[in-house]
């Protein structure tokens, strides 16, 4: 893993959890993709070399710890979301009908 693959990485959590925060969800489809390709290349490139030391591993444990805390914290905002949205429309054909 090289310093730039790490920073890229420390950037990427950083925009993701700014696009939860301001639920940007396709912001946050993208950078999850492009967080993806650099985990995947880092794998790939793990895999030639047979040999991963003990620092690597803990930075793809606390990365892969992370990836699940997003996921979590995705799926709670959609739904977050999807209800205030359901809500408004409801409340807007309301208004209309009367």
């Amino acid at each position: 893993m090289t310093h730039e693959d790490i920073e890229e990485i420390e950037w990427l959590i950083r925009e993701i959890e700014n696009s939860l925060d301001n639920s940007e969800f396709t912001e946050l489809a993208s950078l999850s993709l492009r967080l993806q390709s650099i985990v995947q290349k880092l794998t790939e490139n793990a895999d030639k070399k047979q040999t991963i030391d003990e620092r690597h591993l803990e930075k793809f444990e606390k990365l892969l710890t992370r990836v699940r805390k997003y996921q979590v914290q995705t799926e709670l905002k959609f739904k977050e979301y999807t209800l205030k949205i359901s809500k408004q429309t409801k409340m807007h054909n309301a208004y209309k009908q009367s």
